[in-house]
């Protein structure tokens, strides 16, 4: 899935963990084929701790993929509700066979959607062991009991040496960015320069980034996948990033 890098040509680095990459790439590869994609992931997710038995609650409430693959169809329980912070999640939780809603955002948009939905009981929120939004706690406060159940672990991991080369070969390189802890994994391995131009999924992730100086980012238009997707490919064509790619043979 990823090409041979080539001088001048721009080049898209993936760091989010390998699956979710790999489908990321295609998407784009889709778009453009004759993009340079280096997938080099700063996460790897790794199962953790036991499966909350569902049959307890009036709903569940997933935040990633990643939670939604510890389950399958025979641990789903009659009943319970499913809520989903995007679209991508949801799709994951329908395929097992969840009756997932999508609330179509960020952990606000999570919360507003339980909020004005008729689960009153006890609810779980299935996460992995670095989480932001304090979902769990926030449903609490308003008086909508809510567990929390930590089923897979976030491990860091360096980028490989294809992915420090495109930073030191005086090209531009984009690079999406998916989570705010992805963002200060990144900033912790890379001093971004005026060639690195960053696609945040969200406003909490383009802040890990004010402060550093000389660097373009971009929020996508809303939080989730397709976006992401789109947003890279505009990029590529507001900074004149696409002319050496149509012009390569």
């Amino acid at each position: 899935m990823t090409n041979n890098p080539t001088a001048q040509l721009p080049s898209v680095l993936i760091t989010r963990p390998r699956a979710a990459a790999e489908r990321f790439a295609a998407e784009l590869l889709n778009e453009c084929p004759r993009l340079n994609i280096v997938i080099s992931p700063v996460l790897a997710i790794a199962p953790t701790g036991e499966l909350p038995e569902l049959s307890q609650y009036e709903g569940v409430i997933f935040t990633s993929p990643n939670a939604v693959e510890r389950f399958s169809a025979s641990t789903i329980a009659d009943g319970c509700h499913c809520f989903c912070v995007g679209d991508t999640t949801a799709e994951a939780a329908r395929q097992i066979g969840f009756s997932a809603i999508s609330a179509g955002g960020d952990s606000t948009d999570l919360i507003d959607l339980i909020e004005s939905g008729p689960t009153k009981g006890r609810m779980v929120h299935i996460r992995g062991g670095h989480s932001r939004g304090r979902i769990a706690q926030r449903l609490s406060d308003m008086g909508r009991p809510c567990d929390t159940a930590v089923v897979y672990d976030q491990i860091e991991k360096t980028l490989n040496e294809k992915a420090k080369q495109l930073f030191s070969a005086n090209i531009p390189v984009i690079v999406p960015i998916f989570s705010p802890r992805t963002a200060e994994l990144f900033l912790k391995q890379i001093q971004p320069s005026i060639q690195t131009y960053i696609v945040a999924m969200s406003q909490s992730i383009a802040q890990v980034f004010a402060k550093t100086p000389d660097i373009n980012c971009s929020i996508a238009k809303s939080p989730d996948q397709k976006a992401m997707q789109q947003s890279v490919v505009r990029l590529l064509r507001d900074a004149n990033l696409l002319e050496p790619l149509a012009k390569h043979h």
